[in-house]
Parts: structure tokens; C-alpha cells; sequence
């Protein structure tokens, strides 16, 4: 369970302020976060599967990792537990500032390796960052090359082949071991290089 940390309503609150604390109880998201410990909790954006979920259950709140969305459902769990459960996506109405995806492609390689979980925080990526976005069928974990307007031209640093999405699917900065550059080492010219 989730307790929330602040009176009044929760959902309210969550909409008003753009955040809510809760404080878990219970080990189920061990070793991601600790019983006890208070989680911030922001507005949810387009939920993916690997975030971890602030869920609407009853007369109460989970904090689960969303393992699978498909629409309308999302299968949830706590990290400490092999016991998965069931939701309507309407019903994660927020999710924990911070949380993990696991990068499903090689185009990162060797920045990021597929399969490898990186963390992600609820903020704006800037230019150079490794950011979290969504892509035509998936998420994908990409480096922001540039705007144009309200666009994002992305690529993996393995990819000479940039992408573009609207500048609303940026979802957040991934938190990697991945350094800030201005273009992916394939997308370099010789004159980057002189």
C-alpha cells in the first residue's frame, strides 16, 4: 500500500500541486524503495510499461512497477513480489518522480546496452541528455539531437538515422552513466572531428 503523505484529497492535491508524498507500507517494492520510505509522486504521463505506478485500488493506493499496458489494462507488481495484479490504465493517476525502463533495441550500443535498466527522472531532457520517448509503437531511449518548434529530432548514438517526435512525448531524462554530448559519435561530420 501507499500511504499519502499530505491532508485533504489525494487526487486533488496531485493535480493542484503537481505532487504528492506517499509513504509505503509494506515490502513489496524492496529493493527499489524501502517500507517506510516516502515516495514523490507526480502526474502521470502516457504510462509504459517500467514505471513504477501510483494506482487507484479500492479505497486506497499501490505504488507498483507497471509491467505490461495493453490498453485498456496494465499488469502491475511490486518488485519484492511474484504476485502480479491487474488495472485500468485510467486508474494510475500518477507515477514516482523517479523510475527505471529497460532499453529494448541496441541503438544506444555501446552507451547503454540492451536489456540494461536505466533510471529515469520526471524532467525536462535538455539537448545532449538521454532521454526517455515514445515512439511509433514503443518507448525508446534516445539522445535529444535538437528542437524545431514543438519537435525533438532524437537518434541512438549507434544510429546514423535521426527520429522526430513531438516535444510532448519527451517523458524524462534517463539518468545513465551516459555522458551529455551534442550528436551521437554516428551522426558526427568531419568537421566535429577536426
Amino acid at each position: 500500500m501507499a500511504i499519502p503523505v499530505e491532508k485533504g484529497s489525494t487526487e486533488e492535491n496531485l493535480l493542484r500541486n503537481g505532487e504528492v508524498h506517499v509513504a509505503l507500507d509494506g515490502p513489496c517494492m524492496e529493493p527499489t524503495f524501502r517500507n517506510g520510505q516516502i515516495v514523490r509522486v507526480v502526474p502521470a504521463p502516457p504510462i509504459v510499461s517500467g514505471m513504477v505506478g501510483f494506482i487507484r485500488a479500492g479505497d486506497g493506493y499501490l505504488l507498483h512497477r507497471i509491467l505490461k499496458v495493453v490498453p485498456p489494462w496494465a499488469i502491475h507488481g511490486g518488485d519484492g513480489t511474484d504476485r502480479p495484479g491487474i488495472c485500468r490504465v485510467s486508474e494510475i493517476i500518477g507515477i514516482s518522480s523517479h523510475h527505471s525502463v529497460e532499453v529494448a533495441s541496441g541503438s544506444m550500443s555501446p552507451t547503454i546496452s540492451t536489456g540494461e535498466r536505466v533510471p529515469v527522472e520526471q524532467a525536462t531532457p535538455r539537448i545532449g541528455d538521454v532521454a526517455l520517448i515514445w515512439g511509433e509503437e514503443r518507448p525508446q531511449v534516445h539522445r535529444l539531437l535538437g528542437t524545431q518548434g514543438e519537435w525533438v529530432i532524437h537518434a541512438g548514438d549507434a544510429s546514423p538515422v535521426p527520429g522526430i517526435a513531438a516535444e510532448a512525448t519527451s517523458w524524462g531524462a534517463c539518468m545513465s552513466r551516459a555522458p551529455q554530448i551534442s550528436r551521437p559519435p554516428a551522426m558526427r561530420t568531419r568537421s566535429d572531428s577536426s
